[in-house]
């Protein structure tokens, strides 16, 4: 069925359906190995039974990430299948995701918008755990526009993207989870504190080469097999002509491409909130490079706040994705 028959089809208040993930120690500590995300949040237990400002969490809890992993996965399972390309995803994380939990998220055309430069689906998203409780909420965007550009073609534009203009070069490595640092706590001591962030001012980042085997731990971590990301036959085959990652792969760039001693790192620091665009895919193979700087730093409700700003390209200078996180900075 051609993309524009599918389009007239969809209608505002559909919803979409995605799947239910069992949230374990395991499956945590899966994750992190494929976000590279070693937070003591996740991990430490004795760490947890601390308080953080006014919270209290009384154990680990999943990292916010691996939920909007999963509304990644439910986003582009639904609209790959009718034709469609994810651009935008924007998540509010409301209640910790625990061990024993059970989630699964869920979303609702709002609003089918047909423009001279395309057609576009915007979406009302929730994440609710198996007691009915709301943990996460945000709003998707997607675009009908038939074949999409491939990466032979140019496609992407860097157009009015923060920092396009700045896109760090170097020799790049071939990325190794084997040599991570996986102990937040070392170098612990080299990091700025939320007094020492200067806003505006670039972190400090190094290209990487990304790997297969990367992109495929991090579609598995949240049960995630779509064959774009693991059949070379049938990606071939795909409009986007070979594999490609999910677009929630910069969860695990923003770790590869950061020293150790970076201020995302930071044993406590809470994520609240996520806002990406997707430009074009990133590839097996790719050189990616990122700039990244803090935006924000502010006070609320006696909590210390960051927002941090983060662009990343590939090899040809496109634009993989851009967006921008708002985190709590511990004490």
């Amino acid at each position: 069925m051609a993309s524009h028959d599918v389009w007239d089809q969809i209608a505002p208040g559909e919803a979409v359906s995605g799947p239910r993930l069992e949230v374990t120690r395991e499956s945590i500590r899966e994750f992190a190995e494929a976000s590279l995300d070693f937070n003591p949040l996740h991990l430490d237990d004795k760490y947890m039974e601390g308080n953080f400002g006014k919270t209290r969490f009384g154990g680990i809890i999943a990292h916010g990430m691996m939920t909007f992993a999963l509304i990644t996965r439910t986003m582009t399972d639904w609209l790959g299948s009718r034709g469609a390309i994810h651009r935008r995803l924007e998540t509010r994380w409301l209640k910790p995701v625990r061990v024993g939990d059970t989630i699964a998220a869920n979303a609702r055309v709002s609003a089918k918008v047909a423009t001279d430069n395309g057609r576009w689906l915007q979406f009302e998203v929730e994440v609710k755990n198996h007691r009915g409780e709301t943990t996460a909420t945000g709003d998707a965007m997607a675009e009908f526009r038939g074949m999409p550009r491939l990466a032979a073609e140019g496609g992407g534009s860097n157009a009015g993207v923060s920092g396009a203009s700045r896109a760090p070069t170097g020799t790049a490595s071939v990325f190794d989870p084997a040599a991570f640092e996986r102990d937040f706590w070392k170098n612990a001591d080299k990091r700025k504190t939320w007094d020492e962030i200067v806003p505006g001012e670039l972190r400090r980042t190094f290209p990487v080469r990304l790997t297969g085997e990367a992109i495929q731990r991090l579609a598995r971590s949240v049960g995630d097999l779509n064959p774009l990301y693991f059949d070379q036959d049938y990606a071939a085959q795909s409009p986007w002509c070979g594999l490609i990652a999910p677009p929630s792969i910069h969860i695990m760039l923003m770790f590869a491409c950061t020293p150790d001693d970076d201020w995302m790192r930071t044993p406590g620091t809470i994520n609240t909130g996520q806002s990406w665009f997707y430009h074009v895919p990133a590839r097996p193979g790719d050189t990616v490079r990122m700039v990244a700087r803090a935006l924000d730093r502010f006070v609320r409700k006696e909590r210390l706040f960051v927002v941090h700003d983060n662009v990343f390209y590939n090899q040809a200078g496109e634009v993989i994705c851009s967006g921008r996180g708002w985190t709590i900075r511990p004490r």
